[in-house]
């Protein structure tokens, strides 16, 4: 079952399927809320953060280990297409 939520100006509501999501500046205030959305309550399957601090990153994943989405970490600068391509998040340049 989908999670559904309207926004605050009354647009037709937003849906998050049960699926695989990532999030890159995952550690940072808005990406760690994001995160801390989809792990719980079942709005997401997995969840994989990205982010270029390693530290804060591994432990925000440990923080949502087994919190009810699957959660992985990779530690990559988003702006570098060869650190997300070596992370194995694209197949080709773009």
């Amino acid at each position: 079952m989908p999670y559904c939520s309207k926004d605050n100006d009354g647009h037709a509501p937003l849906c998050l399927l049960h699926a695989v999501y990532l999030v890159f500046g995952a550690s940072g205030g808005i990406g760690s809320a994001l995160v801390k959305r989809l792990a719980s309550k079942g709005r997401a399957s997995a969840v994989v953060l990205s982010d270029i601090n390693d530290d804060k990153l591994q432990q925000l994943k440990r923080d949502f280990h087994g919190k009810g989405a699957a959660v992985d970490a990779l530690a990559a600068d988003a702006q570098s297409p060869e650190e997300v391509r070596a992370g194995g998040m694209l197949a080709a340049p773009c």
